[in-house]
């Protein structure tokens, strides 16, 4: 989790505001923690990632899931790189 800049909170279906997750930036931290999110009692419709690394490996275990990208769950990027552009909408 990057600690310079804005730090925002993230929401989902509860109206409860949460907190950043930190995790180190690889990919399967970045699973491991959205499938943590995805299991709470109030799961997130939306997750922003600190890298591409972790966004595109938690689209891609997601969907093998069954987690509808980005119907259930809208993935952000935390960067601009070539790997985000390899993730596509189903």
């Amino acid at each position: 989790m990057r600690r310079d800049g804005p730090s925002p909170t993230v929401t989902g279906t509860c109206s409860a505001p949460r907190s950043p997750v930190e995790t180190d930036y690889t990919a399967r931290a970045g699973v491991r923690a959205t499938r943590g999110l995805l299991a709470g009692p109030c799961p997130p419709t939306a997750v922003i990632y600190d890298n591409d690394v972790m966004a595109a490996a938690s689209v891609a275990a997601l969907t093998g899931d069954g987690v509808r990208i980005p119907a259930d769950l809208a993935v952000l990027p935390g960067t601009d790189s070539r790997c985000a552009s390899w993730c596509t909408r189903r």
